[in-house]
């Protein structure tokens, strides 16, 4: 696939014409996770909401293809320590004078790592359906419920009255809970400092993340990204 600025363009605009041919909803696994990035901006730039009308899942949960999707995106992790693993095996028996088989060794992927491009939760409301995908593209932007009512078009009391009744929740609860996701993931995949990954996330300052982070889960940052780097190496 052609990365340069002339190749993605048409890519994405030939994609944008498949899309339209397509019943929905729809589900779609692409090759590679910078498959999926294309198509999430193809869906995006025709105004098709993910996941709600196509849902989308990459191949390999490559880091640097998710921190440059709007929408996060689920990807299937492959089973690359096992295929490792299973390689020096194969390669230590033929050093060793066993021959090899030739049988075909198939290895399942580990996981998927879902995020928000696959999170499909049936909406009948379409004010509240519209305001989730500006929701799920902006949110980590640091956007308020007013930026929303005008994004959808309706005024912030008919907004919040639309998702107390479909969500159960105000929209700023809504925003939140995507921010939160967002750094909650972050903490768990990378290492990188806690300023660094509330700036990312739309927080004003890591001392509200922290905040934000005890109450709603019971701890600070810091403790659950030590908590997600045990866990790995368990």
């Amino acid at each position: 696939m052609g990365t340069s600025a002339p190749l993605w363009d048409s890519a994405v605009e030939q994609q944008i014409a498949w899309l339209h041919s397509l019943p929905k909803p729809v589900g779609i696994i692409a090759v590679t996770d910078a498959r999926a990035r294309q198509l999430l901006q193809a869906c995006l730039t025709a105004g098709i909401a993910v996941p709600e009308q196509v849902a989308l899942i990459g191949i390999d949960n490559d880091p640097l293809t998710r921190t440059l999707t709007r929408v996060p995106l689920s990807s299937v992790i492959q089973g690359t320590e096992t295929m490792g693993r299973t390689a020096a095996r194969l390669l230590h028996q033929m050093l060793h004078g066993m021959p090899s088989t030739g049988t075909q060794i198939l290895i399942p992927p580990d996981a998927v790592n879902v995020q928000a491009s696959s999170l499909h939760q049936l909406l009948g409301n379409p004010y509240v359906m519209r305001a989730m995908l500006f929701i799920r593209q902006y949110a980590c932007q640091g956007i308020k419920t007013a930026q929303v009512a005008a994004y959808v078009g309706v005024s912030r009391s008919s907004l919040e009255s639309h998702f107390r009744r479909a969500r159960g929740c105000s929209v700023h609860d809504e925003i939140l809970r995507f921010k939160l996701a967002a750094a909650a993931n972050g903490l768990e995949r990378t290492d990188s400092a806690i300023a660094e990954i509330a700036r990312d996330c739309g927080f004003k300052s890591a001392q509200y993340l922290h905040t934000v982070f005890r109450r709603e889960f019971g701890c600070t940052p810091r403790e659950y990204q030590v908590k997600g780097s045990v866990a790995e190496h368990l």
